[in-house]
C-alpha cells in the first residue's frame, strides 16, 4: 500500500493514459545511474533498516556486528525538528551507548561525502553517541577515510543480509 501511494496513485493518469505505449517504469529499467525512485527509494530502504533491527529475537545479519550490538536489549526511535533529523536511533541499554544511523539509497560518492559532512555536525549535544551511516554506494577510499577522519562507521548494504 505504501508503495501504491507513494508512487502509482500520483502516477494514475499517466498510467490510464499511457500515451507513450511504454513501460511505466521504463525510465528507471534504463537508467545508467541507479534504479531509484524518487521520494520512495530512500524511505522504503530505512524502513528496511528500521524493521530489521526491530526483530525482537537474537540475529545473526552482520549489522549487529557492525553497529556492536550484543543482544536485543535496546530501543528504537528518530529525531526530528526544524533543522535537523536523525533517521534512526537506537538506544542500546547494555551499553548506554546511542547508535545514530542514517540510511541512504544513492550510488552517488559526493552525495554520501556531503551526509558524511552534515553527520558530523548533527546532535554534538548527545555524549554518548557514535555514528553511523547505512548505504547501497560503494565505499571509494575516499568514503572511507572522510568517515574515519569524522569519526563515522559505513555500513555496507552486505552487512543487511
Amino acid at each position: 500500500m505504501n508503495f501504491y501511494f507513494s508512487i502509482l496513485s500520483k502516477s494514475k493518469r499517466k498510467i490510464l493514459d499511457n500515451q507513450s505505449h511504454s513501460l511505466l517504469f521504463e525510465n528507471l529499467l534504463n537508467s545508467k545511474q541507479s534504479l531509484s525512485l524518487v521520494n520512495y527509494s530512500g524511505y522504503a530502504f530505512e524502513t528496511f533498516v528500521s524493521r530489521l533491527l526491530r526483530k525482537d529475537q537474537n540475529r545473526n545479519e552482520a549489522i549487529f556486528k557492525s553497529l556492536d550490538v550484543k543482544n536485543c536489549d535496546y530501543e528504537l526511535g528518530n529525531f526530528r525538528n526544524d533543522s535537523d533529523q536523525i533517521d534512526i536511533i537506537l538506544k542500546a541499554c547494555s551499553d548506554r551507548m546511542d547508535r545514530l544511523i542514517e540510511c541512504r539509497w544513492t550510488h552517488d560518492t559526493s552525495s554520501i561525502l556531503q551526509l558524511i559532512n552534515d553527520l558530523s555536525k548533527k546532535m554534538p549535544f548527545v555524549e554518548r553517541s557514535k555514528k553511523y551511516i547505512i548505504s547501497n554506494c560503494p565505499l571509494t577510499d575516499k568514503v572511507k577515510k572522510t568517515a574515519q577522519a569524522h569519526r563515522i562507521k559505513m555500513i555496507p548494504l552486505s552487512d543487511l543480509f
